[in-house]
């Protein structure tokens, strides 16, 4: 939903925003006060300094930020900044913030490394137990997030972006959005976004660095080439029937849209 769409509706968009923005604040409320909860019982059984602590978020919300709502529908930072907290008094002894960009993948690998557990031989993530340890950390691959052309993005009143495939690629200092057919839908193939001064993605500053373009739309095109790799290994998907109530629950979480 958009200004335009909520005009549109006889909907008053003030009204409109102001109420998502509630509802999302109420979610977030509910979670900590359940997290509260747990970490509590943990107490109470005398566990909590023995188990290793992780929040996550898969994805934020937009609440206009870019002039929609919801999400899934792009990879601009209100979507792509995500929670991953990691909290154990004896594994993690100093507690700090780490300003270098982390993936959700780097959960897994982290963990087998805080618990010095063998990792598997192929693993696309990155330990991240350095930063426990007071270690340096170097990156060794890439930091990306993607999202693919929404099912049912023909309907004229979904958002540009869900027609089109997006990415970004991320490092200290940078952020690229590339989306190959974008001009096709009138948005931006390339994206540019300074990320000491621009966290929320804001001003697009890809002509004025066209040496940063070049040098990481080179990073996409190899993160792209490892994606087919591994799709290519995996094989192609199978098809395998839902029943109906799987359907509804699925749909009711948002992840089959709304088509019946």
């Amino acid at each position: 939903m958009n200004r335009a769409l909520c005009l549109k509706a006889g909907v008053n968009p003030d009204q409109f925003i102001r109420r998502a923005t509630d509802r999302y604040d109420a979610k977030i409320l509910h979670n900590d006060t359940s997290f509260e909860q747990l970490v509590e019982k943990l107490k109470q059984l005398a566990v909590l300094d023995n188990t290793l602590v992780i929040v996550v978020s898969d994805h934020g919300e937009e609440l206009w930020d870019h002039g929609w709502t919801g999400h899934g529908q792009s990879v601009y930072q209100e979507l792509a900044h995500g929670v991953l907290m990691m909290w154990n008094p004896k594994l993690i002894p100093t507690p700090r913030r780490v300003s270098e960009p982390v993936q959700l993948i780097d959960v897994m690998p982290s963990v087998l490394d805080l618990l010095g557990i063998k990792q598997p031989a192929v693993v696309e993530g990155q330990s991240l137990a350095a930063f426990a340890r007071s270690l340096p950390f170097q990156r060794n691959g890439r930091v990306v997030t993607s999202r693919f052309a929404h099912p049912y993005s023909m309907h004229e009143e979904f958002t540009p972006e869900n027609h089109v495939d997006s990415m970004a690629l991320f490092n200290t200092d940078w952020k690229l959005i590339y989306r190959e057919n974008g001009k096709s839908v009138g948005l931006n193939k390339v994206e540019l976004y300074d990320r000491r001064a621009d966290r929320r993605d804001t001003s697009n500053v890809a002509p004025q660095h066209p040496q940063e373009v070049e040098s990481m739309m080179a990073g996409i095109g190899a993160w792209m080439d490892a994606q087919r790799q591994i799709r290519g290994a995996l094989g192609r998907g199978g098809k395998a029937a839902l029943d109906k109530d799987t359907m509804d629950r699925l749909r009711s979480l948002g992840y089959l849209g709304g088509k019946q």
